[in-house]
C-alpha cells in the first residue's frame, strides 16, 4: 500500500471518500468561521483551500487540481443555494441545447464538434429571453412552466447523447491538461485568491438599485405572473431589462433570488471566455493562469457580484463576442455570424450604451473579414437561407423595452433623452447625473486611480491598478510588426465603447464591460521575445495584484463584514438586517398584508419586492413625489394619504428637519400602528382613526399616573430636569404588556448645535434610541414606537450629545 501511496497514488475506489472528506472539511470550516473580521475571514479561507490543497496534492497528485477545483466551487454552491445553483445550470444546458438544435439546421453540416459551445450558448440564451419577453405580457409565468420549458431542448436533443457525452469528455480532457500544466502550488495559490472574490457574490441581494428596480420583475412574476411596466410607479420601469428578466426567470424556476448563483455563473463564464482568447494566442499557461487571477482582483468585479447591475452581463457578453470574432471565417455567411449578431442583440437590449458595444463587436467582425477577405470559406460553416429567420428573435430581443418605452411614454429610452422625445411622464430635460461629471481628458482617468470615489459609489484606490500601470505598456507593445494582428482587433470594442462612455460620463462603473478586454491585451506583453519584457510584465502583474487586493473591500461599503457571514440563512439575515433593513419590513407587509399600498422613506425606497404597490418620496415617482413635498400641514399629509389608499408606512429614524419626515412622525403618533422595527427603520400600519393611548408618564404630572408612585431619580423642578453628555436615569415606568408607547419631549437647547437623546431602555429586547437635534431654541418632538414583546417596565434616559446641557420642560409617555 505504501508503495502505491508514493508512486501511483490513491487507487480510484479511495478517491470519493478522501475528496469528500475534503468537501465536508472545507464547509464544516465555513460553517465555524462565520464571525470575525474580514482580514480573519480571509485568513481562515485561505488556510481552508490550503489545507484542501495539501491533502488532495499528497494523495491524488495526478489529479488534485481538478479535485481542488471541485471542492471550492461546491463549497461556493453551498454558501449560494443548491435550488438557485440548478436552475441557472438548467437554464444554461438548455440554452445551449436550443442553440446547437438551430445551428445544426442553419449549417450545411451537423457534425456537433464543429459548433462552438459559446455560440451555441448565446444563441439559445437570446432565444429564451424572447421568448420570456414574450411571456412577461400574460399571465403565463409559473415555476412549474418555465421548467418543463427549459427542459424540453435538453430531451430533444438526448439523441445524441452518445456525441455530447464524447464531446463534453474531450473538452473536460482539454481542461484537466490546462490546469495540471500549472504547478500545484501556483493553482492552490490562485485560487485561494480568484475563489475569496467569488464568494462575496454569496451575499443576498441589498443593493439600493435592486431594491428598488432589479428586483421588481420577478416580484411580479410571483404574484401577479406578469409584468406590469408601471411607469407611474417607477419610471425605471420600461428601461432596458434583460438581466432583470433573466434573474426573475431564474428566481421564479428556484423558487428564490437567484442573484448570487447568476452573479457567480457570469463571474465564471467570465474567466473561462478570457481563458479561451488567451490560449488563442498561444500565450504560455502559466502567463494566462496570472491573467485570470490579475482580472478577478479587479475590485469592481467584486462590487458587481453583490448586486444586479448589468455591467458584468455585459462585460460576459463581450468578451464572448470578441471570442467567436477572433475565430470567424467565410464572410457574412460563415462561421460565428449568428453567434456575434446574437451578441449586439442582447448587448442593446441589456443596456443602451450595449447598442454602442454592439456595433463596435459587428465593426471588429467586418474588420475580421477583411482580413480574410482572399481565403476561402469552410464549406462546412456555410449558412442556408432560413438563418434569416433567427433575426426575428434577435430583433425582437434588442427592441423590445424599446418598442415597450416608445408605447408607453413615446420615448423610446424613457427617462433617458426626454429634453428630445418630450414624454409627458418625465420632466422635458436630458438626465444625466453631475457627480460624475469631471471632463473627458487624460487628467481624469489618472485621477480615477486615487481619488475613485470621486468616480464611483467606493472608497479611492479601487479602480485596479492594472489598468493605470500595465494597460499604457501593452498598447506600445501592440505597435510591434510581430504582434498578432488577432489581437489588435481587441482596440475596436476596447477604445470605441472605452472612449465614447468615458466621455459621456466619468462614471468608473460603466468602462467595466471592456476590463476584461484590456487585461486581455495586456497579455501582449507575456508573447514578447525578450525574457526581460516577460518577467517585468510578471513583477507588473503579481503587484497589481497585491495592490487590487489591498484595496478590495474599499469598493463598497457592505464589504465591511465578511463573505463567510453569507454562508447560512442566519447570516445572510443578519447582512439584511445591517445593509437592507428596510427590505425585512417589506417582508413583513407582504406576510401581513399582501396587495398592501406602502409609503416608503425617501432615502430607502426598497419597495421592489413589494407584494403590492410601493409609494415613493422619490424622483421615481415625479408625480407622487411633487404631490407630497407640496404638503405643509397633517391636514394636507392625511388627504394625500388617504388619496393615495396608503395602508403601511416605513420611516427612518434619522436626524433631519424635512418637514415631510416630521409630520410623517407626527402623523404616525396619532395614526399609525407599530408593526415591526428592523435597524432604525419602523413599519407602521395606517389606521383610519386615532390610537388610543394611556398615559403612563408626565415628568411635570408624574403622580398616580400608574398603579403606585413613580419616583424619580434626579431633581425635578417646574422647569423640568437638566440633560446633560454623561447622561442620567430619569425614571422606571411600566409597560401595562402594551405593544407600542408614544414618546413626547419638549427641551429648550443653549442653541442651534447638538441633540437631545430621547432613550428608553426596557427590560427586555432591545432599547429605544434616538437622537433629537437642536433645530430651535425650543423643540417639540413626538414618535410612536414599538414595545419588545415581553417588556415589562422601561427606565428612561435624558442626556444631551454635543452640546453641554439641554433643559427638559417635559416628557410623556403613553402606551396601546
Amino acid at each position: 500500500m505504501l508503495k502505491r501511496l508514493s508512486f501511483n497514488g490513491i487507487e480510484d475506489h479511495y478517491k470519493l471518500p478522501i475528496v469528500s472528506l475534503c468537501f465536508l472539511i472545507s464547509v464544516c470550516l465555513n460553517l465555524f468561521f462565520t464571525q470575525g473580521s474580514v482580514a480573519f475571514d480571509a485568513l481562515a479561507w485561505t488556510c481552508t483551500v490550503a489545507l484542501v490543497g495539501a491533502v488532495l496534492g499528497s494523495t491524488l497528485p495526478r489529479s488534485a487540481h481538478s479535485y481542488l477545483l471541485f471542492v471550492v466551487l461546491g463549497t461556493l454552491v453551498i454558501g449560494i443555494g443548491f435550488f438557485e445553483s440548478a436552475s441557472v445550470i438548467l437554464w444554461l444546458a438548455s440554452s445551449w441545447s436550443l442553440g446547437v438544435l438551430v445551428l445544426r439546421r442553419l449549417h450545411s453540416k451537423e457534425d456537433l464538434s464543429l459548433i462552438s459551445p459559446t455560440e451555441a450558448i448565446l444563441i439559445g440564451a437570446a432565444i429564451w429571453l424572447a421568448i420570456w419577453g414574450v411571456m412577461l405580457h400574460f399571465e403565463v409565468n409559473f415555476q412549474s412552466l418555465h421548467i418543463v420549458l427549459c427542459l424540453l431542448p435538453c430531451f430533444l436533443i438526448l439523441g445524441q447523447k452518445s456525441t455530447i457525452h464524447n464531446e463534453l469528455h474531450s473538452r473536460l480532457r482539454a481542461a484537466d491538461d490546462w490546469m495540471r500544466s500549472i504547478p500545484f502550488w501556483s493553482w492552490v495559490g490562485g485560487l485561494i485568491v480568484v475563489s475569496w472574490v467569488f464568494r462575496w457574490a454569496s451575499f443576498p441581494s441589498m443593493g439600493f438599485d435592486d431594491h428598488v428596480l432589479h428586483l421588481r420583475i420577478w416580484t411580479e412574476l410571483l404574484t401577479s405572473h406578469r409584468y406590469s411596466f408601471d411607469i407611474s410607479t417607477q419610471i425605471w420601469a420600461v428601461a432596458p431589462f434583460t438581466v432583470s428578466l433573466l434573474h426573475a426567470g431564474l428566481s421564479l424556476m428556484a423558487g428564490g433570488d437567484a442573484r448570487s448563483a447568476m452573479n457567480l455563473c457570469l463571474a465564471i463564464l467570465l474567466l473561462l471566455l478570457m481563458t479561451g482568447i488567451l490560449r488563442r494566442l498561444n500565450m504560455p499557461v502559466w502567463a494566462q493562469w496570472l491573467l485570470i487571477v490579475l482580472m478577478a482582483t479587479t475590485p469592481m468585479l467584486g462590487n458587481l457580484l453583490l448586486t444586479l447591475q448589468t455591467e458584468l452581463a455585459l462585460a460576459v457578453i463581450t468578451v464572448a463576442g470578441m471570442r467567436l470574432v477572433m475565430d470567424a471565417s467565410g464572410g457574412w455567411r460563415g462561421q460565428h455570424v449568428l453567434g456575434v449578431l446574437s451578441c449586439a442583440a442582447l448587448l442593446a437590449s441589456i443596456k443602451l450604451p450595449g447598442a454602442v458595444l454592439g456595433v463596435t463587436l459587428l465593426a471588429a467582425l467586418a474588420v475580421r473579414w477583411w482580413s480574410q477577405r482572399e481565403a476561402t470559406s469552410l464549406t462546412g460553416h456555410m449558412l442556408r437561407w432560413p438563418a434569416l429567420l433567427l433575426l426575428i428573435p434577435l430583433g425582437f430581443v434588442a427592441l423590445h423595452s424599446y418598442g415597450v418605452a416608445w408605447k408607453l411614454t413615446g420615448n423610446p429610452v424613457f427617462p433617458l433623452f426626454n429634453g428630445i422625445f418630450l414624454s409627458p411622464y418625465f420632466e422635458p430635460i436630458n438626465f444625466s447625473d453631475p457627480r460624475w461629471i469631471h471632463g473627458f481628458s487624460f487628467a481624469s482617468y489618472v485621477r480615477a486611480f486615487f481619488h475613485t470615489s470621486e468616480f464611483f459609489e467606493s472608497g479611492n484606490y479601487t479602480a485596479g491598478w492594472q489598468y493605470l500601470i500595465m494597460l499604457p505598456i501593452a498598447l506600445l507593445a501592440l505597435l510591434r510588426s510581430r504582434t498578432p494582428s488577432v489581437l489588435r482587433i481587441i482596440l475596436i470594442p476596447l477604445l470605441g465603447f472605452g472612449l465614447v462612455m468615458f466621455a459621456a460620463t466619468q462614471y468608473w462603473r460603466y468602462l467595466f464591460p471592456v476590463m476584461p478586454l484590456a487585461v486581455v491585451l495586456i497579455g501582449s506583453l507575456f508573447i514578447q521575445e525578450k525574457p526581460a519584457i516577460r518577467t517585468v510584465a510578471s513583477i507588473l502583474s503579481l503587484a497589481c495584484i497585491a495592490a487590487n487586493l489591498l484595496f478590495f473591500t474599499r469598493v463598497s461599503w457592505m464589504m465591511n463584514s465578511p463573505p463567510g457571514l453569507a454562508f447560512t440563512p442566519d447570516g445572510k439575515e443578519t447582512l439584511i438586517s445591517l445593509y437592507a433593513p428596510a427590505s425585512l419590513l417589506t417582508k413583513r407587509v407582504n406576510q401581513l398584508a399582501p396587495g398592501s399600498r406602502v409609503l416608503y422613506s425617501p432615502n430607502t425606497p426598497y419597495g421592489a419586492t413589494l407584494h403590492g404597490i410601493p409609494v415613493y418620496r422619490y424622483w421615481y415617482q415625479p408625480f407622487r413625489y411633487k404631490a407630497l413635498n407640496s404638503v405643509n400641514d397633517l391636514d394636507g399629509l392625511r388627504d394625500f394619504i388617504s388619496k393615495e389608499k396608503i395602508d403601511f408606512s416605513i420611516l427612518e429614524m434619522t436626524v433631519t428637519s424635512d418637514l415631510q419626515d416630521v409630520l410623517l412622525r407626527e402623523f404616525m403618533s396619532k395614526f399609525g400602528y407599530v408593526e415591526g422595527q428592523s435597524n432604525n427603520f419602523l413599519l407602521y400600519r395606517i389606521s383610519g382613526m386615532p390610537v388610543k393611548y394611556l398615559k403612563v408618564f408626565e415628568l411635570q404630572k408624574s403622580e398616580g399616573m400608574a398603579p403606585g408612585k413613580i419616583d424619580f431619580m434626579l431633581p425635578v423642578t417646574g422647569e423640568g430636569v437638566t440633560a446633560s453628555t454623561d447622561g442620567k436615569e430619569l425614571a422606571v415606568i411600566p409597560t401595562h404588556s402594551a405593544r407600542q408607547a408614544r414618546y413626547k419631549v419638549d427641551f429648550t437647547c443653549l442653541s442651534n448645535i447638538g441633540y437631545f437623546v430621547a432613550q428608553i431602555n426596557w427590560d427586555k429586547g432591545p432599547p429605544y434610541y434616538r437622537l433629537v437635534a437642536c433645530e430651535s431654541k425650543s423643540v417639540t418632538f413626538v414618535e410612536a414606537i414599538p414595545i419588545p414583546i415581553g417588556a415589562i417596565h422601561g427606565l428612561i434616559y435624558v442626556k444631551s450629545r454635543e452640546t453641554s446641557s439641554i433643559q427638559v420642560k417635559n416628557i410623556t409617555v403613553e402606551v396601546n
